[in-house]
């Protein structure tokens, strides 16, 4: 060890040389994240997730999909319980969320849904951490397949760029432009 008390790794005095929020950008654009991420990614099947889960999970649903985008249809619903959960937290309050539904329930092949970020936690790889987590835990649990989403339409090109491709027009969903994109 250095004298500092540190590994002597030039590397990681380097990465301290440059902002976190500069950092946050380059490991965004290569879809590269630190392993000792603040917000580690938690798995789990409906059945398995307590009442204070469920409503933190709830509370993060609403602010974004009712408060946010004024979306006034149901948003928990009948698929939750045959659903996977993936979220992150900070502090106690999820700030990113989806749920993957096994093939069969809502299409013919696995599905991802019910996506957000926190407001004040966008642009920051948590949804391209989370899909990326969701598209893994697919191919093991269930083995390699497709895998459809609902897309909001400004949202395309994002999930284009996690192998998503159109194979739908625009259409409203809640009121919302979306189009139905797949994953082959």
């Amino acid at each position: 060890p250095s004298r500092s008390g540190r590994s002597g790794c030039r590397s990681h005095h380097l990465l301290e040389s440059y902002s976190p929020s500069y950092l946050s950008k380059f490991f965004n654009i290569f879809g590269i994240y630190p392993t000792n991420s603040m917000h580690p990614i938690v798995i789990k099947h409906f059945s398995e997730i307590s009442a204070a889960e469920y409503h933190r999970i709830v509370q993060a649903r609403e602010a974004v999909f009712f408060l946010e985008q004024h979306i006034t249809e149901p948003d928990a619903d009948e698929v939750d319980p045959q659903s996977v959960f993936l979220w992150m937290e900070e502090d106690g309050r999820v700030v990113a969320f989806l749920r993957i539904i096994p093939a069969g329930i809502v299409c013919a092949e696995a599905s991802v849904g019910r996506v957000l970020v926190d407001a004040g936690y966008r642009r920051r790889g948590l949804c391209r951490r989370l899909m990326h987590e969701a598209l893994r835990h697919i191919a093991l649990t269930w083995g390699p397949q497709p895998v459809r989403i609902s897309a909001q339409e400004y949202l395309a090109g994002f999930y284009a760029s996690l192998g998503f491709e159109a194979v739908s027009g625009t259409y409203l969903e809640a009121g919302i432009p979306h189009v139905r994109m797949l994953r082959r």
